[in-house]
């Protein structure tokens, strides 16, 4: 893996930065079974297990765990080994049939991921990097509980449905108060492992057969990170749980297929969701003529709702019967009605007195990101030999 490196070309002001690449390997083994104690009941588990190992060529620091400062580098050849990890992940289901039409299913699962993204919310653009666990940075775990009820109507015409599910997780990454993150060489100082819990109830309606037919789904969803750090300096929102960069609370998706003949299908595809937080400045000081801003709170606020129609037109064009092949056009438009959703908002120093109306007497200026704002046109030719 090669975590980040910066060219500055023809520039003679900005050093050329290139991190080292990270090696590793993940070995697993598992085993299933499923058991029917009796005709409506069936039972399934499994266990897995996975070893982690992180190898060199790589520089390993140690810190000072309440300064942060690191007081001991070691360098570990090519093959050496870093660090590694063992993990036993269980997971059971439950599927049982109350009657003919409905029927209760409930699973339980425990994950480890030894591989993670970091980011930070707050830049213009998405700057992210990937990090291996190693000595410093345990490996993130999960236990994710879910039970849902289904059932059948209408002739089985219609399938509904209502599952609702949790999890608590351990050590995710996030990065520490005014870390600095970018290109760091041992980010491992500037990161907080927190722990987190999801939770939610989806709703769904499924019509899979008919010349109208397509499925409506429906998620109330949560999640939140808390850090448990004891230095003030690496608290984030003071060690409180807060939103993470992934809670939507509502979030709406559709299809639905009209069929209006053997050769023409016409789809619609509608999205809806909360806007995921982002942090916005609590305040400002002047140092030196420049205005900082302050930043308190994490992911205190959020972008706009967002929502997108997209359209699809499939017509099947073969109609010969002694043909060599069957193809057909789709033609799709991406964001029917121009929607100018958000991707991010971001902040710049303001100068004079531009833009005075909308910002009046404030240093900072907020501007926000919007990528695809206008229908996106495709026109498709597939095809299949017979």
């Amino acid at each position: 893996m090669k975590p980040g490196k910066l060219d500055p070309g023809s520039s003679e002001g900005i050093l050329p930065v290139s991190l080292d690449e990270e090696t590793s390997y993940e070995v697993s083994a598992y085993t299933n079974f499923t058991w029917k104690p009796f005709e409506p009941l069936t039972l399934s588990g499994g266990l897995r297990f996975t070893n982690f190992t992180f190898v060199g060529p790589y520089t390993a620091a140690t810190f000072n765990e309440s300064t942060g400062e690191i007081t001991n580098v070691t360098e570990f050849d090519q093959g050496e080994k870093v660090k590694s990890y063992n993990a036993l992940e269980p997971r059971l289901g439950l599927n049982l049939k109350l009657g003919q039409n409905t029927s209760l299913k409930a699973s339980y699962a425990r994950l480890n991921q030894y591989l993670q993204n970091i980011y930070n919310a707050t830049t213009p653009l998405p700057t992210s990097r990937w990090k291996t666990s190693n000595a410093n940075i345990a490996p993130q775990t999960s236990d994710s509980y879910s039970i849902g009820l289904y059932r059948n109507i209408l002739n089985n015409a219609v399938e509904l449905g209502i599952e609702t599910y949790y999890r608590n997780s351990e050590n995710n990454l996030t990065y520490k108060p005014g870390a600095d993150f970018f290109l760091e060489e041992f980010v491992e100082r500037d990161l907080v492992q927190a722990k987190g819990k999801a939770y939610g109830v989806e709703f769904s309606l499924t019509k899979p057969k008919g010349k109208i037919n397509g499925w409506v789904n429906y998620t109330w969803a949560r999640s939140f990170l808390k850090t448990e750090s004891e230095r003030l300096a690496d608290r984030v929102n003071n060690n409180e749980w807060y939103p993470s960069d992934f809670d939507r609370p509502h979030v709406f998706n559709s299809t639905i297929n009209l069929e209006g003949s053997k050769y023409n299908t016409l789809s619609f595809n509608f999205t809806a969701q909360t806007g995921r937080p982002y942090t916005t400045a609590n305040g400002y000081f002047d140092l030196e003529g420049i205005d900082v801003p302050i930043f308190l709170e994490r992911n205190n606020v959020r972008l706009k709702t967002y929502h997108r129609l997209d359209l699809s037109w499939k017509v099947n064009y073969s109609k010969k019967l002694n043909r060599r092949w069957a193809g057909d056009w789709t033609f799709t438009i991406y964001n029917v009605y121009a929607r100018k959703n958000q991707y991010n908002i971001f902040y710049t120093q303001r100068s004079g007195d531009a833009n005075a109306n909308i910002f009046r007497g404030s240093p900072l200026g907020s501007y926000e990101l919007t990528i695809m704002n206008s229908p996106i046109f495709s026109l498709t030719y597939n095809f299949v030999f017979d």
